[in-house]
């Protein structure tokens, strides 16, 4: 287990920008956990275009990474959902257009739920679990008012 002081120096030794990125995901991660007692998911998700960014992205990946350490610190437990709507946002703040996606699985024990996200329609970061999910065309696309 590292020690405290550890933990801090990689914290400190952090770009300015991505230590930003971390306190922002900390934050997503609690508000969208009181979020989704409030509100459909389908209020969640994101509606507008992605940021036009004024410097370079940070590789997914990276965000990705930014949201798993947010996640260990997080006084929330974590879902697939939380995580996938928090990463959206991560990464269309970064200017990568990104999108939630919402999906089924059958598998030995029953039908399973997955939430994830992609980028340029490919799965950012592939399942734990191994499944293969189809995704629901509802949850894909914002609720059209009527």
């Amino acid at each position: 287990m590292k020690s405290v002081a550890e933990r801090i120096g990689r914290l400190v030794r952090l770009a300015p920008r991505e230590r930003h990125l971390l306190l922002r995901a900390w934050w997503h991660l609690l508000f969208v956990d009181m979020a989704l007692r409030l509100v459909s998911v389908a209020r969640l998700l994101p509606r507008a275009a992605a940021a036009t960014p004024t410097t370079p992205p940070l590789p997914p990946a990276r965000i990705g990474w930014l949201l798993e350490v947010a996640r260990r610190y997080s006084p929330v437990p974590s879902t697939c959902l939380k995580d996938a709507l928090v990463l959206v946002r991560m990464l269309r703040a970064e200017g990568i257009d990104a999108a939630v996606k919402i999906g089924v699985a059958r598998g030995d024990g029953g039908l399973r739920a997955h939430a994830w996200v992609e980028h340029r329609g490919a799965p950012l970061f592939p399942p734990a679990d191994g499944e293969t999910y189809t995704a629901l065309s509802a949850a894909a696309e914002a609720p059209v008012a009527r």
